[in-house]
């Protein structure tokens, strides 16, 4: 797999929507997580990824802010949740086996903290113009991950 870095020259209106993207998938990492430690406590239901990701289109429809951010974003938050829960789970399994590590439970993302957004490259022409020259744009099943860097 290939990576390109492009440097993003936004307007302040395209920056706003970008952050308020970002914000909403950290309130969502935060809700799926809350979800599963209520679930993992209760051990009243399984909480895993198919059933999260079921919820996808039931949250678009009931928090209308949801519907601007891409599909692909909010899968990409529940892929993220599910990997936490697998590598925490990993890693309490290889502690019982006697390797010394620090398990470390799945954390809550604070303000600031959730950073990059997976989103698809078509999506990209409506930021920036200095994408649209790169050549792969228009390939279907190409996605990027915008990353939110202060310089």
């Amino acid at each position: 797999m290939k990576a390109y870095k492009f440097r993003l020259y936004l307007s302040a209106e395209q920056e706003n929507i970008i952050n308020n993207q970002l914000e909403l998938c950290r309130v969502f990492y935060n809700s799926l997580l809350l979800q599963r430690i209520y679930a993992h406590m209760s051990k009243k239901k399984y909480v895993n990824y198919y059933y999260q990701h079921n919820e996808l289109p039931e949250l678009k429809d009931t928090f209308k802010e949801y519907k601007n951010i891409y599909s692909q974003s909010l899968q990409n938050v529940v892929k993220r949740v599910d990997k936490a829960f697998d590598n925490f789970f990993r890693r309490v399994k290889e502690k019982k086996s006697g390797k010394h590590q620090k398990v470390g439970f799945p954390r809550f993302k604070s303000k600031g903290r959730y950073k990059s957004l997976l989103t698809p490259v078509q999506a990209l022409r409506y930021w920036t113009m200095a994408i649209l020259n790169y050549q792969r744009s228009e390939k279907s099943g190409c996605s990027c991950t915008v990353i939110y860097t202060v310089k």
